[in-house]
């Protein structure tokens, strides 16, 4: 990301990345140097390959980019709760349709909260139910008409199905290349005392916290639109 400072030499890209980037939106850099972790940077976990978001599943998308449509990047590192949307419902012809493929993942929809310009690149997290947070996507493409858009959800590419791949061309180049595919990467334990894990339970609370308020929102500005009316209407019927 802009302003982190660390050099990084090219590792491997798939080998369609550049033809199309709605299809393997997805590369691999090899940083100069070892990164320290410390209370704000750790390490996540790769998903188990093949792996599947079951509809509703609640995962944390972060980022640099635009706070809303057309305004300023942001200052801080943005943060916000997507609940996985299923491939059968984002595939339909009024979400993504056929743009949508089933090595990508998509997250929110609800057409207030969701990734923006800037954000491509960065991950979606979910917590497994041991606590254990998981790399499950990667930023790829949202709406082209405004960022938080209805039934045009954050579209991810979904990690677990270039496990196979990402094992192979981050192999360490002195070890032999059969057989690593079907090998996972060791998910290393922090050395620095983990974050609180918020259980399934938690996050589904927040997730229902955060669409009541996103409908009380939408009944305010119903009201405040109809007082309009109202009022606009007593106004003409005076001048008249």
């Amino acid at each position: 990301m802009a302003g982190s400072g660390w050099g990084a030499t090219k590792l491997g890209t798939t080998s369609s990345l550049f033809m199309s980037p709605c299809s393997n939106d997805i590369a691999l850099v090899k940083l100069a140097e070892e990164v320290q972790e410390s209370d704000t940077i750790r390490a996540a976990c790769l998903p188990d390959a093949g792996k599947v978001l079951a509809n509703d599943y609640p995962c944390y998308v972060t980022g640099w980019g635009r706070i809303r449509t057309n305004g300023p990047l942001a200052d801080a590192l943005q943060q916000a709760l997507l609940p996985v949307v299923d491939y059968e419902t984002c595939s339909k012809w009024d979400w993504w349709g056929s743009l949508v493929r089933n090595t990508m993942v998509c997250a929110g929809g609800d057409g207030v909260v969701s990734g923006c310009n800037g954000d491509s690149g960065g991950p979606l997290n979910c917590q497994r139910e041991d606590g254990v947070w998981e790399v499950e996507g990667i930023v790829s493409f949202g709406s082209g008409l405004k960022c938080n858009m209805i039934k045009k959800p954050t579209v991810f590419t979904r990690v677990s199905a270039y496990i196979d791949w990402i094992n192979e061309v981050g192999a360490p180049s002195s070890a032999p290349m059969q057989g690593l595919a079907s090998q996972p990467l060791p998910c290393q334990q922090s050395h620095h005392e983990p974050p609180r894990a918020f259980s399934l339970a938690e996050n589904q609370h927040q997730l229902r916290t955060q669409r009541g308020a996103q409908v009380l929102s939408v009944i305010k500005a119903a009201v405040l639109r109809l007082s309009h009316v109202v009022l606009s209407s007593g106004r003409g019927g005076a001048e008249t």
